[in-house]
């Protein structure tokens, strides 16, 4: 069996077992026995494929993507971004930075993340800033009340 063709099913499912798994497609994908070191070399291909991502719509993906395997290092790239698309997406935008903030927290990895207090703060100041500015834009219900919630994880999350 190829490479080839495992690393397009790899990259199909972002590298996500879970997801293949999800979609009963594991065991074909398991049956390349791809050796753990080129699967690390395909996901860091991925993680700069998604960081690139993060100029455009719907880059709130790019956040889910990078918490869930755990790749925390990359706080200073988010910040640098803007949440993109529709009001909702830069609402999930946000709600996948506070948990991708909390996953570093909750797992001890601040310090080999760069998550020190210092970008911590940065990171709520970020969220705190853009939600006053999505409630300032919208006029949608829904959006102010998920705007709302997320306020009141930036309390939990700063301890407030």
């Amino acid at each position: 069996m190829s490479l080839d063709a495992a690393k397009l099913f790899f990259f199909e499912y972002d590298g996500s077992t879970f997801d293949m798994s999800r979609h009963g497609v594991e065991e074909r994908y398991r049956a390349y026995e791809v050796p753990p070191e080129t699967e690390a070399e395909w996901l860091e291909e991925l993680v700069t494929n998604k960081l690139m991502r993060l100029r455009f719509d719907r880059n709130w993906r790019v956040l889910a993507f990078l918490r869930h395997h755990e790749r925390l290092g990359h706080l200073d790239q988010i910040l640098a971004a803007e949440p993109r698309g529709e009001p909702w997406e830069q609402c999930a935008f946000l709600e996948e930075l506070l948990m991708y903030v909390r996953t570093g927290r909750r797992q001890g990895k601040l310090p080999q993340s760069g998550m020190v207090p210092q970008k911590v703060q940065q990171a709520i100041t970020y969220v705190t800033d853009w939600c006053d500015r999505l409630l300032a834009m919208t006029g949608s219900q829904s959006v102010k009340h998920r705007i709302q919630a997320i306020q009141r994880r930036i309390e939990e999350l700063d301890g407030r």
